[in-house]
């Protein structure tokens, strides 16, 4: 498992150090353009069909969750990292309001986040670990299914740990706002 520093030097390699994302300096730095190109090879796998890691995982996903809403929110465009959704049981097309839970995997460190999230309504929220009981049988088989993959967990704790040197491109933070997760894997929720 890698450490909280380990993982600060690897945003760093993607993401400039005190530059506003807004500034012009921004996307001149080697930071930008290493995590342009990243993307752009991630989504060409995708668009290309290409048999890759993620694409594996999602449809072992997608095959443990019969029943489910499963739902491929890839491929990346401005943010290093892949996501899936596994709505709950008691959601189906069309609901108004949807719960479930929302699997982020990185393109920059073999790891992941999986926190649970209420759509749609006036009650829209979401919630890292420790998640709802309502949520917990779908976590565990479905974090038992990303572990066999080799990726690795970030614990809440690390995920939220704050980082005011880094800002992501195209998002609405400011230097100072984001934290692990903004930079590892996006920004929105």
């Amino acid at each position: 498992m890698l450490t909280h520093d380990e993982l600060v030097e690897i945003v760093g390699r993607y993401y400039p150090s005190k530059i506003e994302a807004y500034d012009p300096e921004y996307e001149k730095t080697s930071e930008f353009a290493r995590l342009q190109a990243l993307l752009k090879d991630a989504r060409v796998g995708l668009e290309t069909r290409a048999e890759t890691p993620w694409r594996r995982l999602f449809q072992q996903i997608k095959g443990a969750f019969v029943g489910h809403i499963v739902w491929d929110r890839s491929p990346p465009m401005d943010a290093p990292c892949y996501e899936c959704r596994v709505y709950m049981p008691w959601v189906t097309m069309g609901d108004e309001v949807a719960d479930a839970l929302v699997v982020l995997v990185s393109l920059l460190a073999p790891v992941y986040v999986v926190y649970a999230a209420r759509e749609g309504g006036d009650d829209e929220w979401i919630e890292f670990p420790p998640l709802p009981h309502d949520f917990a049988p779908c976590e565990e088989r479905l974090v038992q299914i990303i572990e066999a993959s080799g990726l690795h967990r970030l614990s809440t704790q690390l995920a939220l740990s704050a980082l005011p040197q880094f800002v992501p491109h195209g998002g609405c933070l400011e230097l100072g706002q984001s934290c692990l997760v903004d930079c590892l894997f996006t920004w929105r929720r």
